[in-house]
């Protein structure tokens, strides 16, 4: 017993010396790492940001005091610096304004602020400039019929127009690079022209625009005028120039080709009133005009009506507003054999808000006949209808840089089919779509009050979704597409200014950036 005891002591007093003797060999506890070169930074990214501005980031390290950035057009080179910035960890990001339609190339290093430590490795990028634009917006009146003023940021470098159609060099003047506006004359009314402001080879802006109509064999129709004797006395084919003013035209059949254009686009004319159509028409133009429904004491149910026996090779809608209407942009509902029939429908640069249904109400309805293509483009439509597209014919169908401000809002019924529907054939394409607080938040079910597609019924057409984004809309995923990716949809808020007043600016960069949404509105 004694001897166990003895042992005992003499392994917990060797133990305990080993221990000891352990401790005295352990190293001080590692707080720093000590180095002779600071660590390279990483993440390095480079965003252009409203075509000519260069935005930088990366990770920021502790062992950096502050960044040094070297720029240089000479492709990762950096033979020839051309801008040096110091950049301190709470500047990031970075945003830098450059030449337009350059690549750059980027380098970044960390220095630190203790003595001895080189500075670190450079890390390198390269990014391209848009072509940038120093046009400034056209004012009232400088677009006439043969001439046309443009004007852009004064003393900038800038040595010639380039004016298409036609590829025609014009160049500008001392005084006119000094003042920052210059007037081309020699144009051709009611004709479209793209001009590039250059400077030698290199596109500073681009400027897009339609002269006003040179009334030559035009009509014109003042607001003294009755319309509707206007219209009824014209030959087939008849373009009319429709001068500043209200005009009461009612409820019109169209029996004949027409085109009716306002004549200032700035200052465009009211017309309360609908079109109907029942027979073969070739095409009906509408360009800078406001249509409203709401003229009488009854307000119209929908803006263009196609009935039994209606055959029109091409509807064209085009810079206009149409609203107050009770339920329906375009109806075509007849289905029997004599059903409305469409070659193609073009809607572009317009502005269609507030037709609140009380019942029924859909936005572009066609339920019969035919319908070729359905094309629309830079438009807004805001505060209107109980469904938008109900294509229940095969057709070519695309929307394209459009805004949608609370859409399918109107009533919660069970023909309430939410954005698309078309259950025929044909195709759908929804591409750099903004979509804001449509649908209904009270919808009864996941199959109502805005959903992007019900099921897969309703969408026989092959469908394409490309950019689009989505934000605070109620019950769209709660259909056949039920995920943000389905639709290419990103989820972010567009910051509009004031939605509420029609203005539907939107100051989130990055949907600026990638294009989402009516061009109008992207500023």
């Amino acid at each position: 017993m004694k001897m166990r005891y003895l042992i005992t002591c003499v392994l917990v007093g060797s133990l305990t010396l080993g221990f000891m003797a352990c401790e005295d060999k352990i190293d001080q506890l590692v707080t720093e790492l000590d180095v002779d070169r600071v660590f390279s930074p990483t993440g390095l990214t480079a965003r252009v940001r409203n075509l000519t501005s260069i935005e930088l980031t990366w990770n920021v390290r502790d062992d950096a005091d502050h960044y040094i950035v070297e720029f240089s057009e000479d492709n990762l080179q950096f033979n020839t610096i051309i801008r040096t910035l110091t950049v301190l960890p709470d500047d990031l990001p970075v945003l830098e304004i450059f030449e337009g339609e350059t690549e750059y190339s980027i380098r970044v290093k960390g220095v630190s602020n203790k003595p001895g430590v080189a500075d670190s490795k450079w890390i390198t990028t390269t990014v391209m400039t848009a072509e940038e634009n120093i046009y400034l917006p056209i004012e009232p009146g400088d677009i006439a019929a043969t001439e046309a003023t443009l004007r852009w940021t004064s003393n900038s470098q800038v040595t010639n127009f380039i004016i298409n159609p036609g590829n025609v060099q014009r160049d500008i003047t001392p005084a006119e690079k000094e003042a920052g506006i210059a007037t081309i004359t020699g144009l051709t009314g009611e004709t479209s022209y793209t001009v590039l402001l250059k400077n030698g080879t290199k596109t500073r802006g681009t400027k897009a625009f339609v002269t006003l109509i040179d009334l030559g064999g035009a009509l014109a129709i003042h607001p003294e005028d009755d319309i509707r004797a206007k219209l009824d006395e014209a030959e087939p084919g008849t373009s009319f120039v429709i001068f500043p003013g209200q005009y009461n035209l009612g409820s019109y059949a169209l029996t004949k080709s027409v085109k009716l254009s306002g004549y200032l686009p700035f200052n465009k004319p009211v017309i309360y009133g609908q079109f109907t159509n029942n027979t073969i028409v070739a095409t009906v133009e509408f360009k800078d005009i406001v249509f409203r429904g709401d003229g009488d004491a009854t307000v119209l149910g929908q803006f263009f009506i196609a009935q039994a026996g209606s055959d029109i090779t091409t509807l064209s809608i085009q810079d206009c507003e149409i609203s107050h209407y009770q339920n329906t942009l375009i109806a075509s509902t007849n289905t029997s054999a004599s059903a409305g029939k469409f070659g193609s429908i073009i809607i572009k640069g317009s502005y269609v808000h507030d037709i609140l249904p009380a019942t029924g109400g859909d936005g572009l309805d066609f339920r019969g006949g035919t319908v070729g293509s359905l094309s629309v483009e830079n438009s807004t439509f805001a505060n209107a209808f109980r469904s938008f597209l109900r294509m229940q014919v095969a057709s070519n169908t695309s929307f394209k840089n459009s805004t949608f401000y609370k859409i399918c809002i109107g009533t919660n019924d069970s023909n309430n089919t939410g954005l698309f529907r078309a259950n025929v054939g044909g195709t759908i394409e929804v591409r750099n779509c903004l979509f804001v607080e449509t649908g209904r938040e009270d919808a009864a079910t996941a199959a109502n009050g805005g959903v992007w597609t019900r099921n897969a019924t309703s969408m026989a057409a092959t469908p394409t979704y490309a950019n689009n984004n989505i934000h605070s809309c109620y019950n769209i995923l709660g259909g056949l597409y039920t995920t943000p990716a389905q639709i290419s949809a990103t989820e972010l808020n567009p910051g509009f200014v004031n939605a509420a007043a029609g203005n539907f600016t939107v100051t989130n960069q990055t949907l600026i950036d990638n294009q989402v949404g009516d061009p109008r509105w992207l500023q």
